[in-house]
């Protein structure tokens, strides 16, 4: 047998084609991957979470359908609870739109309208105590002037919303 003629079946597999399985195997993989994180990342997150997710689905709510939308907190239910005003109508006439439920236990979300007003100490933190029962999000992009304050259990965390953009305002991390 001379050197170039190698019979089929002692023929090994070349350097492409292990490289191409390998890359379909990492293919598959990575999808299954994706599936999986996005199977598990599905359901609820933390309050602020679905706090931020409800901020968002509001805006986009009232400026897509041109409507102004109400944004307000269900104790019964746990859950934050988005609610579409006709154009010419009047609160009672409201569709709710969407509920982000929390899975806290002792989970209680309060509105604060705008800033300054009395404030009380609680757990270590000056929280204000307006509290409004809902707030409004219109259809040029912009919302009523609040603070939303999430208590969980002892625990208070206060979120500045700028009217403008309707997002929290991030406070500013000092770098030591």
């Amino acid at each position: 047998m001379t050197r170039g003629s190698e019979s089929p079946a002692r023929r090994g597999f070349t350097l492409l084609e292990i490289l191409i399985a390998i890359a379909l195997l990492g293919l598959i993989v990575g999808v299954f991957a994706y599936g999986s994180a996005r199977l598990i990342q599905e359901g609820p997150g933390s309050a602020d979470e679905e706090f931020t997710k409800a901020l968002a689905a509001a805006r986009r709510h009232a400026v897509e359908n041109y409507v102004e939308v109400r944004l307000s907190f269900d104790r019964e239910q746990g859950a934050l609870v988005l609610s579409a005003l006709p154009r010419n109508g009047t609160a009672e006439e409201s569709a709710q739109v969407a509920t982000f439920p929390l899975v806290e236990e002792e989970v209680l979300v309060e509105f604060v309208a705008g800033q300054g007003g009395p404030t009380e100490l609680i757990a270590g933190v000056l929280v204000n105590t307006t509290t409004v029962s809902s707030v409004a999000f219109y259809p040029n992009g912009t919302c009523t002037d609040f603070q939303v304050q999430i208590r969980i259990g002892a625990s208070v965390q206060q979120i500045d919303i700028d009217p403008w953009t309707c997002a929290p305002i991030l406070e500013p991390s000092i770098n030591q």
